[in-house]
């Protein structure tokens, strides 16, 4: 296999990068999360229709470009990096695989190709009253597609973790170089060295067991449901773990509130616990390879 990326999925990201640079900044991102909607209609429109970022999953017969499962993960590398605030996971990731894998022709008719367009906004409904995400706290019956599915939705969630864990880590080290005190740069006192040098392990780590993730999920190989499950554990881990030292890292302003380090690790919280913490998947990974 080859981790290394094509010129082509290269630059796939530098123009999703460019995009979400004008569309998604802070100021946006604190602007849409005080509105009812949640996102703006007009970008998710350009999604759509100018990127083609919903469809790249889905087949051309639906109205899709047919791309891999590690496109799609380099498009939410990006966006994990830049907070967007869209439907973006729930339409493509829950409610998308959810049709490509279940069968069902007429469905796939009927819905991907206004999911692939951006005129249909979807999600997945999985989780019942109870909120767990184990088998005793589901009692529809379980199958095969939505196990799939869901080993699915968490490698795309651990692609976003990690552009989220990539970002806070540049902001931690450009804030060591530019702060000064007691006359130098903290980043050449050797505790922000050290805080920063576990920062970057742990990101490049993730790295690889997401990227690990996105091939299998692109190959649909027996590997993803254990490779799903311990990149979920680990990016979750090293995403919020990076979080809360870049706020260390920050001192005081870090801890206001004006201040984006509390965005990612409001970010970082939330999806280490979506789809089930590091220590339930963990156990499943456990129990798919044997042990």
């Amino acid at each position: 296999m080859n981790f290394a990326f094509s010129e082509e999925q290269e630059e796939l990201r530098k123009t999703v990068r460019s995009f979400l640079d004008q569309k998604s900044p802070e100021t946006e991102v604190r602007r849409l999360m005080e509105t009812d909607e949640g996102y703006d209609p007009a970008v998710w429109k350009q999604m759509g229709e100018q990127l083609g970022l919903q469809g790249l999953i889905v087949p051309e017969e639906f109205g899709g470009s047919g791309y891999s499962y590690v496109e799609l993960g380099v498009v939410l590398e990006e966006m994990g990096r830049a907070l967007l605030c869209a439907p973006y996971f729930s339409t493509v990731v829950l409610a998308g695989n959810a049709l490509l894998h279940s069968g069902d022709d007429a469905a796939k008719k009927d819905y991907l190709p206004g999911i692939a367009s951006g005129e249909t906004i979807a999600t997945l409904a999985f989780t019942e009253p109870s909120g767990k995400w184990d088998e005793a706290g589901i009692t529809m019956e379980a199958t095969k597609t939505l196990s799939t599915v869901l080993d699915l939705a968490a490698v795309a969630l651990a692609a976003e973790q990690v552009g989220g864990a990539q970002k806070v880590l540049d902001m931690s080290v450009e804030y060591a170089k530019v702060r000064i005190q007691f006359g130098r740069p903290i980043g050449s006192f050797q505790a922000i060295k050290h805080k920063c040098a576990d920062m970057l392990l742990e990101v490049e780590s993730a790295k690889s067991a997401a990227y690990y993730g996105m091939w299998c999920a692109s190959e649909m190989n027996d590997e993803l449901p254990s490779v799903a499950s311990l990149a979920k554990a680990y990016c979750s881990e090293a995403y919020f773990h990076s979080a809360a030292e870049n706020i260390q890292i920050h001192g005081g302003i870090g801890f206001t509130w004006e201040h984006p380090a509390h965005l990612y690790f409001k970010r970082a919280k939330s999806s280490e616990l979506l789809f089930g913490d590091p220590t339930y998947h963990r156990e499943l990974l456990a129990q798919r390879i044997g042990i």
